[in-house]
């Protein structure tokens, strides 16, 4: 190419006004062009410890990646401007590496690659020989002054030399990633448990014990609150801090407890009656003395009846029980209960605890998020508890199916023939119509499909690092295993029987080791060249020696978007 380049310097010289009036032209009105909205970027994309990133990389590979034609609201939905910032850190991190190895990129490698077509884009390879907007530059070999006047000035308006600066920044990071190729290898072990952890598969069946419907259940007392917030200070202010959003300018809440009386709207008059009457005697002993928790536990339909009818904090709209609720309460003195109220969902008696609202301090909800805390820990021990207890009476000969039945089977008992359904009393019938609630937590045998080994997740359960070793590992068809706790989330436990096992054809296996091998291998050579890009990105960053433009990152006419260097998928 730079043979190529000394031979049109001359005819260069002749046509040099020529030129001018076509650059000119191109600059002004040709796509791309501060005429068509784009221009030529002078500015920085990223300054990446002392070096300083062109813009001009950035749109490039906007342009040379086709994301030029993607609709600005699908690529802000897509984060496109952010992952391609994150491809470019990581093509500048790696070409200083390559540099500080001491690797040299001369202009004949870069123009023998741009002669045969072959460029890199943020560390991805384009034949631009393939697209037909340069198809000429290369119809009857390559043309350096079409290459030039096309690709260069019109397509990407920038120079010769500051394309090779850019190319020579992404071969030097291509280096780095030949390095890391040619150094990272596989042994026969390491091929053969991989093949074996992708080939195994198995079909489960499993009960999962979720904590959540305990957490209604569990009363605490103030004495146990206070230890546990005591003991966990430490766990309680990062708590928090993490949720430290959630506590600024806070609308007026009150912390409630309420009585509710179920009764549909449409209820007959006699069940309207009998829940007035009953919500009746309840205000009558709380206007006599007792203690609203009290009443709540021995009269309330509400689930919170096990914890005295106290709900939390709540705002407007958020309690449940409409409009005309919310403002009798919200209109109540702290301390003070209401009359009854006739809601969507019943009767409702509510009782202030307090109210809260603007900023708050961890002093004043340190407390709320402990009894939070320990009311999960001790439904979690519950849960395990009772996970506990279902495997014992299992392994002492019963059976999954009967346990823990799947909800359907509820409808499947025996139907009475027609004859029979016209001898019944009204009253039968409507009780054989009528179904038991679902508790949609309770636990319930479910199955999964057959799957292959995925890191620690289970299909359909969840991430458990012992179950999926146990379950991948030695239990056998028939087996069952548990409780295993499952990560993340609501907590839970899970106990669990291997249906079906479909183990590796290792004969299969011999015959096509050596692809394996070349698959293995790639997949871990990438893993090792993100981790290596994503340590010194996090390095970088974290020392202050990485600055983004965010102008950039906006997707026309906004302000740019939020983003944190190191943290997308193209460094990981």
């Amino acid at each position: 190419m730079l043979s190529v380049m000394r031979q049109h310097s001359r005819s260069l010289l002749i046509y040099i006004l020529f030129g001018i009036v076509i650059a000119v032209f191109i600059i002004n009105f040709g796509p791309g062009s501060k005429g068509c909205g784009t221009g030529i970027a002078e500015g920085y994309a990223a300054k990446i410890a002392g070096f300083s990133v062109p813009e001009q990389d950035f749109v490039h590979a906007f342009q040379l990646l086709g994301y030029d034609q993607e609709p600005a609201d699908q690529a802000r939905a897509r984060g496109t401007r952010t992952f391609l910032m994150e491809l470019l850190i990581r093509r500048e991190l790696l070409a200083q590496e390559g540099e500080r190895l001491g690797f040299r990129i001369s202009e004949e490698e870069i123009g023998d690659r741009i002669e045969k077509g072959r460029i890199l884009v943020v560390g991805v390879p384009r034949n631009i020989t393939m697209d037909y907007r340069f198809a000429s530059i290369y119809k009857d070999g390559f043309d350096y002054q079409k290459y030039k006047q096309n690709f260069l000035t019109y397509f990407l308006h920038t120079t010769d030399k500051k394309f090779m600066a850019e190319q020579r920044r992404e071969l030097l990071a291509e280096k780095v990633k030949e390095l890391v190729r040619a150094t990272t290898k596989v042994g026969p072990d390491e091929v053969k448990r991989d093949y074996i952890d992708h080939e195994t598969q198995v079909k489960l069946q499993f009960v999962r014990f979720g904590a959540r419907r305990f957490e209604d259940e569990t009363e605490l007392a103030p004495s146990d609150v206070a230890a546990y917030l005591k003991d966990h200070k430490d766990k309680i202010k990062e708590a928090y801090e993490a949720r430290s959003f959630m506590y600024k300018a806070v609308p007026k809440e009150a912390r409630l407890r309420v009585l509710l009386f179920q009764v549909g709207k449409d209820a007959p008059a006699v069940e309207r009656a009998k829940a007035e009457g009953r919500a009746r005697a309840a205000l009558d002993r709380l206007k006599g003395g007792t203690d609203f928790a009290k009443v709540a536990h021995e009269m309330s339909d509400d689930k919170s009846k096990a914890r005295g009818g106290d709900v939390g904090w709540k705002r407007r709209g958020a309690a449940g029980f409409g409009a005309a609720f919310d403002d009798q309460v919200f209109a109540l003195a702290k301390g003070a209960s209401s009359e009854i109220i006739k809601t969507e969902r019943g009767l409702v008696i509510a009782r202030v605890e307090d109210f809260r609202e603007g900023d708050l301090p961890l002093v004043a909800v340190e407390k709320d998020l402990a009894e939070e805390m320990l009311r999960k820990d001790r439904a979690a021990a519950q849960a395990k508890k009772e996970a506990e207890a279902a495997l014992s009476k299992l392994k002492a000969g019963a059976k999954l199916e009967d346990l823990f039945p799947k909800q359907e089977a509820e409808a499947d008992e025996p139907k009475p023939d027609d004859a029979a359904k016209e001898k019944q009393p009204d009253s039968d019938k409507k009780d054989k119509k009528a179904k038991k609630p679902v508790d949609p937590n309770a636990p319930k045998l479910q199955e999964t499909g057959m799957f292959a080994r995925h890191g620690n997740a289970l299909e359909d359960i969840g991430v458990s690092k012992e179950a999926t070793k146990q379950v991948f590992g030695p239990l056998k068809k028939g087996e069952l295993a548990g409780p295993f706790e499952i990560q993340g989330g609501v907590p839970s436990y899970v106990i669990l029987k291997v249906v079906d096992r479909k183990d590796p054809d290792l004969a299969a296996f011999e015959a096509k080791r050596e692809d394996i091998s070349r698959e293995v291998a790639a997949v871990k050579w990438a893993t090792v060249l993100n981790d290596l890009a994503h340590r010194r990105c996090i390095e970088v960053r974290d020392s202050g020696k990485l600055t983004v433009n965010p102008e950039i990152l906006s997707y026309g006419g906004e302000e740019g978007v939020a983003y944190t260097p190191c943290t997308g998928f193209g460094l990981r």
